[in-house]
């Protein structure tokens, strides 16, 4: 009876060490996934720029609040971020991770003319690569165009009638020139003087663009166009790129 009884808690205490390897084990696996799980979770917020872009990387640890300062962020440099929301069809805010959020123009959507679908695909939320455009350390300004960044002086003046006006002297048949200097849906804002005037702001629909130019346009680029009527009440200088008729010619 004796050995039987001391077989029996021998088997048992083997049995309890089995038990408590298996609790062991079963610890360090647990404890092994999490980890795993902790690095996947680092390695996809590195790679798609997220907060833990820089603790993944050993850096430090940026905390998922933190925000690049505007003065960090040079003209030509590439961000990734996120659509706010629209602004009254002249673009739209985007948070690119600054203690400024960005503003991307109506006309820096894409290349080309910008359309409204152009402009109704960058929803809230959508994640899109930009580059610095302009930062005057106050506010930030986008693109997602290619190419050159360099662009010309914004230009936003009031008409008056009298500026207006000087433009009923030009002939339809003439030609002047002048830079691109915005977009809307409807068409893009050249500026424009007359000979000895002010510089004013027409809006040259895409109905008159000369054929191509929708797929090739950018702010600042230089356009011929011609005057083809002019409303002083309204102040509205209207133009075509396209040549004149046999009639318009005659006039």
């Amino acid at each position: 009876m004796e050995a039987r009884s001391t077989s029996g808690s021998m088997r048992r205490q083997v049995a309890l060490r089995k038990a408590r390897c298996l609790l062991v084990l079963g610890l360090a696996g647990l404890l092994l996934g999490r980890s795993c799980c902790f690095a996947g979770i680092a390695r996809l917020q590195t790679l798609r720029g997220g907060p833990l872009r820089r603790f993944a990387e050993g850096s430090g640890g940026a905390g998922a609040g933190e925000k690049v300062p505007l003065s960090e962020l040079a003209v030509g440099q590439t961000l990734q971020g996120t659509v706010i929301r629209p602004f009254s069809f002249s673009g739209v805010f985007v948070d690119v991770g600054s203690t400024a959020t960005g503003f991307l123009e109506y006309e820096e959507i894409v290349d080309g003319f910008t359309t409204r679908k152009d402009y109704k695909s960058l929803m809230k939320g959508l994640r899109v690569n930009v580059r610095v455009l302009e930062n005057d350390g106050q506010k930030l300004y986008l693109t997602r165009r290619t190419g050159d960044i360099a662009r010309p002086e914004r230009f936003r003046k009031a008409p008056t009638e009298e500026l207006i006006a000087a433009f009923k002297g030009i002939s339809p048949a003439d030609w002047i020139e002048g830079p691109v200097v915005g977009m809307n849906e409807k068409g893009v804002w050249v500026k424009l003087a007359p000979p000895g005037g002010e510089e004013v702001r027409s809006l040259l629909l895409v109905e008159n663009f000369s054929e191509g130019f929708e797929k090739d346009v950018t702010p600042g680029q230089m356009v011929k166009v011609r005057v083809t009527a002019v409303d002083v009440p309204q102040k509205r200088v209207f133009i075509t790129m396209k040549a004149a008729s046999e009639k318009e010619e005659a006039f």
